[in-house]
């Protein structure tokens, strides 16, 4: 199977990495053949490696470190990307990555630690790695930010279902 990905220019530096050293990586674990044609990354092997390999160049695309879009080898870890302009005008992005993001960073951290999943806002997208429930549970938080609802109204959704998830736990 063969996919060409689209990265953002500024990014493929970042997936090649020094010496191709990233992508290197990044094919050996997935078990794929990456190359660079233009601003794309072609990715040929297995489907699935194809699509595991796929999913962390996305990542690495959308704002990730390497080291970060690495959790994805994880099988029970998951990519979810927000398209802001399906949400937004393009006039209102600056503005609703801000609220995602918060003063200092406090709103994203808040969400990360709540949850335990990884944020990066990049260009028009808010992208999140983690498990399949911390990660929907952080899709919900930043769409509530999106949609409007107060950061405190967030936060406390946030710590009640920490509380569930723990309570479930034990």
């Amino acid at each position: 199977m063969r996919t060409v990905v689209k990265v953002p220019e500024e990014r493929m530096a970042v997936i090649m990495g020094t010496r191709k050293t990233t992508v290197r990586h990044i094919a050996k674990e997935t078990g794929t053949k990456i190359s660079k044609e233009d601003n794309d990354v072609v990715i040929e092997g297995d489907a699935l490696d194809v699509w595991n390999a796929q999913h962390i160049i996305k990542a690495i695309g959308r704002g990730f470190s390497p080291h970060r879009a690495l959790a994805l080898l994880d099988h029970s870890h998951t990519l979810e990307i927000i398209d802001l302009t399906d949400y937004c005008k393009d006039s209102q992005i600056e503005r609703i990555k801000g609220r995602v993001i918060g003063m200092e960073g406090k709103s994203r951290k808040a969400i990360e630690q709540y949850t335990g999943a990884l944020i990066s806002v990049y260009g028009k997208t808010i992208s999140i790695i983690g498990q399949h429930i911390p990660v929907s549970i952080a899709k919900v938080a930043i769409m509530m930010l999106i949609e409007g609802s107060n950061h405190s109204t967030v936060y406390k959704l946030l710590e009640r279902e920490r509380k569930r998830r723990i309570k479930d736990i034990l």
